[in-house]
């Protein structure tokens, strides 16, 4: 059986296979030239430059998969004519989570401690991996968002494929969501670094915007699936390599 239909190996009659997410998403102001370095050939940012870096719980999932956590740093990109976002760094604290992030949507997915708390109008999440402190964000939900826009359900390109002889790709894809609730969420956020997760290097800066999202998605009648669309030189895995592997 392929990894696709692993995914879609459903506990039962499930429409979707993420149910009932949390997702803080907080959208901030990023440094050009390194957040350009961490790119693929390809891809462009969008001006002014700016990243979504969340932390999410996802509790309940249809699939053989436990419930876990994931926080991740996206940048916003342009292929060609296209908007899009970018995933060059991303942690979650389960095995089965890692393994199917990366070889089936080229998520560069590596462990990590990850929590978020929401509780009376309180939103408190923490990042640590291999001893280092590297998000930490507290914020008080401020009313609901109008108008959200879609957090899964647009495009996401990423790099997919080993390192070796075989030759990297772009990959996209896209998963459909039902939003169930969004608010505004007025946060304090510090997103620190280290040797092997550098994050400090983009010089993150203004929070432009911050939502907490509650919702399914992934649906598992989904016909969607990710199509490789540009080959990738060998010098991007060797240039992010630490980002990506360490």
């Amino acid at each position: 059986m392929g990894i696709l239909e692993e995914m879609r190996r459903i506990k039962g009659d499930a429409e979707w296979m993420w149910l009932n997410a949390n997702i803080l998403a907080v959208e901030m102001a990023v440094d050009t030239k390194t957040a350009s370095s961490w790119l693929p050939g390809g891809l462009k940012l969008i001006e002014p430059a700016r990243a979504t870096v969340f932390v999410a719980d996802y509790p309940e999932l249809t699939i053989d998969v436990d419930p876990y956590n994931e926080t991740a740093v996206l940048l916003h990109v342009r292929f060609g004519w296209v908007k899009a976002v970018f995933n060059p760094w991303i942690l979650v604290d389960d095995d089965s989570a890692m393994l199917l992030g990366r070889e089936a949507l080229g998520c560069p997915k590596k462990m990590g401690k990850i929590s978020l708390n929401v509780e009376d109008g309180r939103v408190d999440a923490s990042v640590e991996r291999k001893g280092a402190q590297l998000v930490k964000a507290n914020g008080t939900v401020t009313g609901p968002a109008d108008n959200p826009e879609p957090f899964f359900d647009r495009n996401w390109i990423n790099v997919w494929g080993l390192m070796g002889l075989t030759v990297q790709k772009l990959l996209h894809f896209r998963a459909e969501e039902e939003i169930l609730d969004a608010q505004k969420v007025d946060v304090n956020i510090a997103v620190n670094g280290s040797e092997k997760d550098p994050l400090h290097e983009l010089n993150l800066g203004e929070v432009l915007g911050a939502t907490l999202y509650r919702m399914n998605f992934g649906r598992t009648r989904s016909k969607a699936i990710p199509i490789p669309i540009f080959p990738v030189s060998p010098r991007f895995m060797l240039r992010n390599y630490a980002l990506r592997h360490l």
